[in-house]
């Protein structure tokens, strides 16, 4: 018995010796994981992660996602998370990745072996959105002035731009109180309107691209302003661009443009003959009959561009319309003094009527508001309203007379005491009266803000 168990205890002996042995030879592994599926895609993130399924044998040393656009199996030389925690499954964010790309994740496990790698997952980022950047305008803060607004359009997937939309703004502050959009504004340029004055004006650009993620975010400029009172006005005279200066009458408030209609430059006198400007027949629109050319003060020095018809009944009879549909001078016989037959009281009336030769917002002066300038003798209109002598086209025989001691204006008040007759205002060098006269003369037109 005694010999039994001295047998039986070498065997556990043994046996436990064998145990330790083969314990202390098993050898340590790289760590298994395996990777999860990608989650949360966005544009330039994603969430991934990974399961530690064996740690070889030796601790955990780090741990996190590899991953690659270019590399299908990618290792820590790559872009790479890090993750701090001690737990075998972990989650990771991978940030600052590019729109609409395909990368390759896989988990990474590392101890004192080695790094075990999981299996490859594929996920593409989403498509950006477009952008717009240095969103700025140019031009003048004024009334009647044209802003202009400029951006960069750029898509991180090369989409082409499509359809971007331009919106204008108006606001009573440069901070942006009580901002509202302006309706219609939705072009490159915006020409600023009487009612923004005072206000304060910006654009925003929301960039549209033609395929992908096809809008972006409203970008909007800084604010301009406060928008100042228009000093000038900018129209088509005689097919061509021009911009008159503004007055503003000391005398009324009005704002009177700064020369007559048709010359060249704000006179430099009240005798300055080269900005006289031209002369119109009463009612007419500026079709090329008023045009006068002046090289001097005489009345040699003054002919009309397009001369007149032959008296009535000639080749040119006097028009039975508002447009004559020509640009020649109608002369018609002194019992008539009309260009048109039948006479129309209508023309000129207001800054909505017909033949209006004025720029838009902007009309021929009646009779009491010139009244009302008191304007004295012509050196006194000239230092007023830049007032100046103009000369005479004769409607009955084509005779264009240059004056040294008055102007003549048109005014938009049709006669009363004779028929086919309308209310002038003459500026001499003594005083400013107002006289009627027959429709067909031609006289210097000076245009009123409305």
């Amino acid at each position: 018995m005694r010999k039994t168990m001295k047998y039986a205890s070498m065997l556990v002996a043994v046996i436990g010796f064998l145990a330790i042995s083969c314990k202390k030879d098993k050898p340590k592994t790289v760590p298994s994981i395996t990777t999860s599926a990608v989650t949360d895609i966005t544009p330039t993130s994603a969430k991934g992660g990974g399961k530690i399924t064996n740690n070889g044998g030796a601790d955990i040393t780090a741990r996190g996602l590899v991953f690659s656009k270019t590399v299908a199996q990618p290792t820590i030389a790559d872009d790479k998370t890090v993750e701090t925690t001690s737990a075998d499954e972990f989650q990771s964010m991978m940030n600052n990745l590019s729109s609409g790309a395909v990368y390759h994740v896989r988990a990474y496990a590392t101890n004192s072996v080695g790094i075990g790698y999981g299996q490859v997952v594929d996920f593409t980022t989403g498509n950006a959105p477009p952008t717009a950047t240095n969103v700025m305008i140019t031009g003048t803060a004024e009334v009647n002035k044209t802003l202009t607004v400029s951006y960069t359009y750029a898509d991180a997937e090369n989409n082409a731009e499509s359809g971007t939309i331009i919106q204008w703004y108006v606001a009573n502050d440069g901070a942006g109180a009580g901002e509202t959009a302006i309706a219609g504004a939705t072009s490159l340029t915006f020409i600023i309107q009487a009612a923004q004055q005072g206000k304060y004006i910006r654009a925003g650009i929301t960039p549209k691209a033609a395929t992908g993620t096809t809008t972006g975010a409203e970008v909007k400029s800084g604010f301009v302003g406060a928008v100042g009172e228009a000093t000038t006005v900018t129209f088509t005279y005689n097919g061509q661009t021009v911009t008159y200066g503004i007055i503003n009458s000391a005398a009324t408030g009005r704002k009177w443009l700064d020369r007559n209609l048709g010359a060249p430059n704000a006179p430099s006198a009240y005798n300055d003959y080269a900005n006289y400007g031209d002369l119109f027949q009463w009612g007419r629109l500026a079709d090329g009959h008023q045009l006068i050319n002046r090289t001097g003060p005489a009345d040699a020095n003054m002919s009309a561009v397009n001369v007149g018809t032959t008296p009535y009944p000639g080749p040119y009879d006097l028009s039975s319309t508002d447009n004559p549909g020509h640009s020649k001078f109608i002369l018609s016989p002194e019992y008539n003094s009309d260009w048109r037959e039948p006479k129309n009281d209508n023309l000129w009336q207001g800054v909505n009527g017909i033949n209006n030769p004025c720029p838009a917002g902007w009309r021929i002066a009646t009779a009491t508001e010139w009244a009302a300038e008191n304007l004295g003798n012509l050196p006194s209109a000239y230092t007023k309203l830049k007032i100046t002598l103009t000369g005479l086209h004769a409607g009955d025989d084509d005779g264009i007379y240059q004056s040294a001691t008055n102007g003549l204006y048109w005014t938009s008040t049709i006669g009363t005491t004779f028929d086919y007759r309308a209310k002038r205002t003459a500026i001499t060098t003594t005083a400013t009266t107002q006289s009627e006269t027959f429709r067909s003369n031609g006289h210097a037109c000076r245009c009123i803000k409305d």
